[in-house]
């Protein structure tokens, strides 16, 4: 039989096996290429059976593309067609003991435990029940259809009839639906808000913003202040709506909350600075520092939608916890909870040392989109008081500042030291294949953190040697001309104290929608793709599917 090889990228080689590991990516540099040669090398050269080697993922799109393209990895492989590409790599020659160990585990893919965080947790679940105590009769359900279950029932019996309640649900009701509060409580009960400790804090810096608001004396020093007209006028007005809150509801913090629900703290907390006149803050009083840091507080507790979840969430959570005891019932985000509850509990040791001895090996791909509770569960059954079990996540540290996506920066920061603390650097992905140059060069201008208000601070990881992996790759314009790869639009409020969140987002929407329209459907207006390494469709039209907002 003839030699096999294989070409293997070079950063595969860079990733240590006998270590945790942490590789650092930015979209398009190739994860999950990377995840399917990392898996073929610790099948080559650690030994490892397929079902040694965890892989976890955070969607069923991305669980299901990761299984094919690693199956069809090893299957070029041990076909022979695993060295095809010459671009770039070492060759890798592979023994016949090797090839069989690759049929062996082409040929058993179906055990190969490939999952979401949450299908890793029920079958954790099911298959330790002894150990982890989870009822062997439960039924899963739907997230968002239980909790609109309770929100409903809570609705009718309990939050209708507060008079406090009522009236903060009908000021929604003057702007919006029943569903979209349902919808509002549902995505911080899903993000795990009340764990945060939000609800206590919001009050308090509501308390915090009155004990220090003083009207004269802002008034004067925001006029004495280097910072620009237009940001002067705005901080203006959002005191004057702070001391006309206060004026009609003495003694009454919940009620200055309410008022200023629309109210606007951007310039008033980040005005837009100049050289003329007092530094802002530095310069100003004790007094009115302390009043910007409480304003700065205060500006994420007044939204509505922040106020409604402090009030109302506790009382459809408890209502959601009974409803489920009573039908013996659990939801995914349950079971999460659930297997961190039984790590820390009096089997958990037990429980660790079985998923150790089944799984020597883990890869956690979107490792970004990982919070505190996922990440405490693979710290304790990867990580701590291990020797011989290894964790390798993979991510885009910039992508951990979207918390809309359940992402926590702070866990990802904290997990990239206790992975990285014997000294063993992070591996970053350098090439883009995704992104044209020019687009990768006014990026990492945007993403500069020595820039004077930098978006990604020193704490967030950011590699600006990121280059193009296709140089010919462009955007062109309907005319067949370079487009330019950034284009910044400058939000104008319509109000002088600025614009509400609600009016804000339907007026970018319908600029969206605008800008979406032309791209889409106008002649003059359509985008085309020049790619000529893509053999079967060198230049095409941006679709639906190719926009992301």
């Amino acid at each position: 039989m003839s030699e096999l090889k294989y070409r293997r990228p070079p950063i595969v080689d860079a990733i240590p096996l006998d270590s945790h590991s942490v590789i650092e990516a930015s979209a398009g540099t190739g994860k999950t290429f990377t995840i399917e040669h990392l898996v073929l090398r610790l099948l080559l050269e650690e030994r490892a059976a397929l079902d040694e080697i965890l892989v976890v993922t955070f969607t069923e799109k991305a669980t299901g593309d990761l299984r094919r393209r690693i199956r069809t990895r090893i299957d070029k492989v041990v076909s022979g067609r695993g060295a095809e590409n010459k671009a770039d790599g070492v060759e890798v020659p592979i023994s016949d003991e090797q090839r069989k160990r690759l049929e062996s585990a082409l040929f058993s893919f179906e055990r190969a435990p490939i999952h979401t965080i949450h299908s890793f947790c029920q079958r954790t679940l099911s298959e330790l029940a002894f150990l982890t105590g989870a009822p062997f009769q439960v039924e899963i359900v739907d997230a968002q259809e239980a909790f609109h279950d309770a929100f409903r029932t809570e609705l009718r019996e309990g939050l209708a009839r507060d008079p406090r309640l009522a009236a903060m649900i009908a000021r929604w009701l003057a702007n919006d639906t029943p569903d979209g509060l349902e919808q509002t409580l549902f995505e911080a009960h899903r993000h795990r808000y009340l764990e945060t400790g939000a609800p206590d804090r919001n009050p308090a810096a509501i308390d915090a913003l009155i004990a220090n608001f003083d009207a004269r004396r802002l008034r004067e020093e925001y006029n004495a202040a280097a910072i620009r007209a237009d940001s002067r006028a705005s901080a203006l007005a959002a005191i004057e709506a702070i001391e006309n809150a206060i004026g009609a509801n003495p003694g009454d913090p919940a009620g200055v909350r309410a008022a200023l629900g629309s109210a606007s703290f951007q310039k008033l907390v980040n005005p837009t600075k100049t050289k003329n006149g007092k530094k802002f803050p530095d310069e100003l009083s004790a007094g009115t520092r302390a009043f910007v840091a409480a304003a700065d507080l205060a500006q994420a507790a007044i939204p509505l939608a922040v106020t409604v979840a402090d009030a109302m969430l506790p009382a459809v959570k408890r209502r959601l916890e009974i409803q489920k005891r009573a039908s013996r019932t659990m939801d995914y985000d349950d079971m999460l909870a659930w297997l961190a509850r039984a790590l820390e509990g009096p089997r958990g040791a037990a429980m660790i040392e079985e998923l150790r001895r089944r799984y020597r090996y883990a890869l956690i791909d979107e490792f970004q989109d990982t919070d505190d509770l996922q990440w405490s569960i693979f710290r304790r059954v990867f990580v701590d008081r291990s020797n011989s079990n290894f964790l390798c996540v993979i991510g885009d540290p910039k992508q951990a500042i979207y918390s809309f996506r359940g992402a926590d920066v702070f866990t990802y920061r904290a997990a990239r030291e206790v992975l990285c603390r014997d000294g063993t650097a992070p591996a970053p992905l350098l090439r883009n294949y995704r992104s044209t140059q020019a687009m990768i060069e006014r990026l990492e201008v945007i993403l500069d953190q020595k820039a004077p208000e930098a978006v990604l601070t020193p704490n967030i990881p950011f590699n600006p040697d990121v280059i193009c992996g296709k140089p010919e790759l462009q955007a062109l314009d309907a005319r067949g001309r370079p487009l330019p790869p950034v284009t910044l639009l400058e939000y104008l409020p319509e109000t002088p104290g600025g614009d509400s969140a609600r009016v804000a987002r339907g007026r970018i929407g319908r600029q969206i929608a605008a800008i979406l329209h032309k791209l889409l459907f106008d002649d003059d207006g359509r985008i085309t793709i020049a790619d000529p390494d893509d053999r079967g469709n060198p230049r095409r039209t941006v679709a639906p599917r190719d926009v992301y907002i």
